[in-house]
């Protein structure tokens, strides 16, 4: 266990390390992306959401946005077709990646729809992807994600950052 360290002695990384007995050290590349996320959701969630990003103000958030400036799918093309094959990497079904997201029942339907490539609406894709992102943010935040596998997810975190960076970009600039 480590020892209580100082604030100007605390190196982040070395301390999460020896606290988790990480068989596979958690080094500054490796987190880069999730430290990233941070950044982006806080930047998602005050300009797009309000400072309120939840299920219900992501989805009105979209349906506004979409609509009015008109966006299409191609700017989100690559992302579906990432979360479209993660969530069936490795024989894994749809409903077990949902299992893994611990996807609210609710939301279930439309992602659902989306990973399986039932629909094309922009609003409807934009939407479900961004509320994969939610549970990812979730999951990381709220402690569902092992600090000591995070150096599995960071493809997944580079991938939820282009996402957010897209969607706010495209609702930004698109006239």
């Amino acid at each position: 266990m480590p020892q209580p360290t100082s604030i100007a002695s605390l190196c982040p990384l070395d301390w999460a390390n020896e606290y988790t007995n990480a068989a596979i050290p958690i080094h500054g590349q490796i987190v880069e992306p999730i430290r990233y996320f941070s950044i982006l959701w806080n930047l998602f969630e005050r300009d797009a959401c309000g400072k309120d990003a939840t299920r219900h103000r992501i989805g009105m958030a979209v349906s506004a946005q979409i609509a009015a400036r008109g966006v299409g799918l191609a700017p989100f093309a690559e992302h579906l077709a990432y979360f479209q094959s993660r969530a069936q990497r490795g024989g894994m079904t749809i409903e077990q990646y949902l299992d893994a997201l611990r996807m609210e029942e609710r939301d279930r339907p439309l992602v659902r729809q989306v990973l399986r490539g039932e629909t094309e609406d922009a609003k409807r894709v934009v939407h479900a992807l961004l509320l994969v992102a939610r549970r990812i943010r979730n999951n990381l935040f709220h402690g569902e994600k092992d600090v000591a596998l995070l150096h599995a997810q960071a493809d997944l975190f580079r991938a939820v950052n282009s996402l957010v960076a897209t969607y706010l970009t495209v609702t930004r600039n698109a006239a």
